[in-house]
């Protein structure tokens, strides 16, 4: 399966959405381009769970606005399935002078996309670990002054100004 450029999407089934995160050498970066499930290939991919073979994009009736000036010709699209739930969409793209894909070609990317849910949820449970661990040090921190502090009027400020970091908010005060 060749292509000359690809992407891939992460889906937001609470917002019924798709997001691009990775735009691999086209035209321009479409990374953070967001797209209503049912528009665009990805949305179509990410409410159908059906992967897609387009043999011309700019002629597909479900084509997104957000890609009419490409050179995109030919998309490969399939679902990033995890647990039952699609939770990405990878795309292979071909130019209009490339051959179109084939069933071959849709069964291999299908097995890749298999392969890539399994990593694209470990990363996100990497990130929570990360976002929790990060969390742990700052309360660790704000433990550690409580009990450092000699009187309140030390910890006071201490507390509130790791509390405001930790959250990461404009303001904080303190009422006592």
């Amino acid at each position: 399966m060749q292509g000359q450029s690809g992407g891939l999407y992460v889906c937001d089934p609470d917002k019924r959405q798709v997001r691009c995160v990775v735009s691999y050498l086209t035209d321009r970066d479409y990374v953070g381009i967001v797209m209503p499930y049912g528009e665009g290939a990805a949305g179509v991919v990410a409410a159908t769970g059906e992967p897609l073979i387009i043999p011309d994009y700019s002629q597909w009736q479900k084509s997104s606005d957000k890609f009419t000036s490409t050179d995109i010709h030919a998309v490969l699209s399939a679902p990033l399935r995890w647990q039952g739930q699609v939770n990405g969409v990878i795309h292979v793209m071909r130019d209009r002078d490339a051959p179109p894909f084939t069933l071959a070609d849709q069964e291999l990317l299908l097995l890749y996309a298999n392969q890539a849910a399994v990593v694209l949820e470990n990363a996100k449970l990497l990130d929570a670990i990360r976002r929790r661990v990060l969390q742990l040090d700052q309360l660790t921190d704000i433990s550690r002054s409580a009990v450092l502090a000699e009187t309140t009027n030390d910890l006071i400020p201490s507390f509130i100004k790791k509390l405001k970091t930790m959250l990461a908010a404009d303001r904080c005060a303190f009422y006592q």
